[in-house]
């Protein structure tokens, strides 16, 4: 499980779930970003927050991955999700933009000059133990 603190700090633990048992974190999340197995659950996975006394199911059906198969992806940096918002330019609807004609919604952009180094976030992996 991975998310962010309320600094925006990153949070990642690792559980074990036993069907129909309960576990809670260790870790004060302020957002959880994504849920990570190994193989796809055989019933529905919960997770709950008490601040928002709120539970979400995941049904087997809604898991995805994000795997990108047979493309090359260069990973150019990265910001924390608060840099991201403070950095960002809005991209209103109908803008021209390098990757197709024009946008068709709003969307959010920074330029890679103000991105951190990929050398600071496995850096961080590395000691997140991922």
């Amino acid at each position: 499980m991975g998310g962010q603190g309320r600094d925006f700090d990153a949070i990642v633990e690792r559980l074990s779930l036993a069907p129909k048992v309960r576990a809670a974190v260790e870790g004060d999340f302020y957002s959880v970003l994504y849920l990570h197995t190994p193989t796809l659950p055989g019933g529905e996975v919960g997770v709950h927050s008490p601040v928002l006394n709120d539970t979400r199911l995941i049904a087997p059906r809604d898991w995805g991955n994000i795997w990108v198969y047979g493309l090359q992806i260069y990973v150019a940096g990265w910001l924390t999700k608060n840099e991201f918002r403070r950095k960002s330019k809005r991209l209103r609807p109908g803008s021209e933009v390098k990757q197709y004609r024009h946008t068709s919604t709003d969307n959010w952009a920074v330029a890679v000059r103000e991105l951190r180094p990929m050398e600071e976030l496995i850096e961080a992996a590395k000691k997140w133990g991922v």
